[in-house]
């Protein structure tokens, strides 16, 4: 076998592997959080619209925070492995100045461990903040490489805020293409 096909072969295999392992798992990219799945933990004018978005209301200054689970079963439906594995996820929202910074959505991802029976451990993962050319609804995708932990619960904390004299600024939901 020519030296040449060897290299091309074996560099052909690496990237294959390399594509394979930045993606996310096969379950993971069958979970979705709807917004209204999500809690609020703290409303300023803000509701939970007829469409289960939650929505921040444009020329108030609202503001609306939320918890959201993101629910793991520590299957790995595309191996053989008994973890998830984390690339990246995709925002679903409507920022109600485009690229102004009045309006925004915002989230961070925490992964939560229990320590001891009496405390537990909350560590910061990754975090997005909505920059749309747009009003319209949109979406974004956010890298966040990151092995999944068994044993310990993820959240996403989101914060939508509406500026003054903007359009309404709403949270759809997050999936994982």
């Amino acid at each position: 076998m020519p030296r040449t096909l060897f290299f091309g072969l074996i560099g052909a295999a690496l990237a294959i592997i390399s594509s394979i392992a930045q993606a996310n798992d096969r379950d993971l990219r069958a979970t979705t959080i709807p917004a209204s799945a999500c809690q609020s933990t703290a409303v300023f004018s803000g509701f939970l619209s007829s469409q289960g978005n939650w929505v921040a209301s444009g020329g108030s200054n609202s503001f609306v925070a939320l918890v959201c689970p993101l629910p793991l079963n520590n299957i790995d439906l595309g191996g053989t492995t008994d973890d998830n594995d984390l690339s990246k996820f995709r925002v679903h929202y409507r920022d109600g100045d485009g690229v102004g910074t009045a309006a925004q959505v915002a989230l961070n991802l925490y992964r939560i461990t229990v320590t001891t029976t009496e405390t537990f451990s909350r560590q910061f993962i990754c975090s997005f903040f909505s920059a749309p050319s747009t009003t319209s609804y949109t979406r974004t995708t956010r890298s966040c490489a990151h092995d999944l932990v068994f044993g310990s619960f993820y959240v996403f904390n989101i914060e939508i805020n509406a500026g003054q004299n903007t359009g309404d600024t709403e949270f759809v939901g997050i999936d994982f293409p």
